[in-house]
């Protein structure tokens, strides 16, 4: 299955009568793309009440990818079952690095050691 989504869930005014007119925003925008970056993560942790309450507003198959918080020296762990929110549908943890391509401001090491996490 391909995922398709962007950072945050958005939507533009331009794409806005693509999307429904009911529901939260990330209800309206799981209706149409199936992935999110939760680019907020990088700046600011969540409670685990919160991703909990965004995963019940989507569909099973949705999958989330929680941007590592900046201060994040080592893999992220969250409170309970080491994921955010303790939910499985957790895609992948993305990296904030330089925004060259094919380049990251993290050493190698950290880079192997998160590289399992996200197979």
């Amino acid at each position: 299955m391909s995922i398709v989504g962007t950072t945050g869930w958005t939507i533009l005014a331009p794409y806005r009568a693509q999307f429904p007119t009911d529901g939260s925003h990330l209800r309206r925008y799981a209706a149409r793309l199936n992935g999110v970056e939760i680019n907020s993560s990088f700046y600011r942790p969540h409670k685990r009440a919160t991703y909990e309450r965004w995963a019940t507003a989507v569909s099973a198959d949705f999958r989330f990818s929680v941007k590592v918080p900046r201060f994040a020296a080592d893999p992220p762990r969250a409170p309970g079952d080491g994921e955010p929110g303790g939910d499985t549908r957790l895609a992948h943890f993305r990296l904030h690095g330089s925004p060259k391509i094919y380049y990251s401001d993290y050493p190698e090491a950290t880079l192997e050691t998160l590289a399992p996490t996200s197979a």
